[in-house]
């Protein structure tokens, strides 16, 4: 194991880890009251032609970019469960790494468990047992203690051989493992770069307002989000999203009364600046645009039968359901193609690639009348025209819908 604290050194790991077929990497970092996390340390484990080797790069002495860089441009990087790393990675240095491998995400292809932690998994796939004695630390603290680097080791020590084994194991799945790998870059990409206009879509309990009230959110959310970048404090620490639909909803007729309703100090302190964004918005016209109203009772009715489909596959794959379809995405695709049809819902993560294939065609024929849903204790049949086309067990999984 090296510690690297120097800039020399890091420029010649760089150099090292675009050299190895496979480099695995995790991030230690310290999230409280910020914004973006702060990066304390970057463990990096590669092969060269004396073995294994593990990296751990002190980033609070040099800086990590080129290694960064380096990530990014490999054809193999291997991190488990990645994503808070690479929307780290992509809010501090703006990079991307689509060719991700993600243990966790490979272990739910393979019927191993949804979510599987690390330790599980290196346990069960490699027969080593990893203590998390150092698991909830102060990261920014130096010098980093003993106990510390043995647990920054382990955490990146395993990762190679694992990638390996679950690879052995895979077979043809490994593309759709890809796939969603690649995806789970792409989403940690994006919550990395929200842009401020943008910033309203994720604010809970924001539907159903009226056009007025909408504007007032989308002028308050980019107000917090640019508020929360210029301070580097987490947005709820800015307005929470309660405080701010109720902004919306109910207009203070003045700073005074807008300043009583704020829970943050922060809200408090800008009150002046978050009246005039409130002001703003009554100014401008009312944006043709907005949360989309209630489905209609035919796509809620379809829900119960997509879920199960989805169940079913799931259970004859022996991959997490989840992996097909969340259920929101399964209410997306419902209301997708009853306002549009097969070419309404083309788009839809559930139509497109490895899903389509087990998954999309038979959501579509049975919304669109051509299958039809048979259960019984043993499992749930798609019947077409009196021919059965397709048998999906349900290993003893009771169904979300009869």
């Amino acid at each position: 194991m090296e510690l690297v604290t120097d800039a020399a050194d890091a420029g010649r790991l760089a150099l090292a880890i675009a050299g190895a077929p496979v480099v695995g990497f995790d991030c230690e970092f310290l999230s409280q009251d910020r914004l973006i996390p702060q990066l304390c340390l970057l463990q990096l484990c590669y092969e060269d032609a004396s073995g294994p080797q593990v990296a751990l790069v002190d980033a609070l002495a040099v800086d990590v970019r080129p290694l960064a860089l380096a990530l990014q441009e490999h054809p193999l990087p291997v991190a488990h469960a990645p994503r808070q790393d690479l929307q780290l990675l992509a809010a501090r240095f703006q990079i991307s790494m689509p060719r991700v491998f993600d243990p966790q995400t490979a272990a739910a292809f393979l019927g191993l468990g949804d979510q599987v932690g690390y330790s599980r998994l290196v346990a069960e796939l490699l027969g080593v047992e990893l203590t998390k004695d150092s698991q909830w630390t102060d990261w920014a603290a130096r010098p980093l203690s003993a106990a510390q680097l043995r647990y920054a080791c382990s955490d990146v020590l395993h990762l190679l051989p694992l990638h390996r084994e679950l690879v052995s194991r895979l077979g043809p799945r490994l593309g759709w493992v890809a796939a969603e790998c690649q995806r789970l870059a792409e989403v940690a990409r994006a919550a990395a770069e929200v842009r401020e206009e943008d910033a309203w879509e994720d604010v809970a309990g924001s539907g159903g307002l009226t056009p007025r009230a909408t504007s007032a959110v989308m002028a308050l959310a980019a107000w917090r989000l640019a508020t929360a970048r210029l301070l580097d404090k987490p947005l709820g620490h800015v307005l929470t999203d309660k405080v701010l639909v109720e902004l919306a909803r109910r207009p203070p007729r003045d700073v005074s009364a807008l300043r009583r309703r704020c829970e943050s100090a922060t809200g408090r302190d800008r009150a002046e600046e978050l009246f005039a964004a409130l002001q703003d918005s009554e100014r401008r016209p009312a944006p043709a645009r907005g949360h989309k109203g209630q489905p209609s009772r035919r796509a809620e009715a379809w829900v119960p039968g997509l879920l199960l489909i989805v169940d079913s596959v799931a259970a004859r794959e022996r991959i997490a359901p989840r992996l097909l379809a969340t259920r929101a995405e399964v209410e997306s695709l419902a209301r997708a193609f009853d306002e549009g049809g097969a070419a309404g819902a083309a788009g839809h993560p559930a139509m497109l690639g490895w899903r389509r294939e087990l998954l999309g065609d038979l959501c579509a024929g049975w919304m669109a009348g051509e299958l039809a849903i048979v259960t019984s204790g043993s499992g749930v049949e798609l019947v077409d025209g009196g021919d059965v086309v397709r048998v999906e067990p349900r290993a003893g999984r009771p169904g979300r819908a009869g």
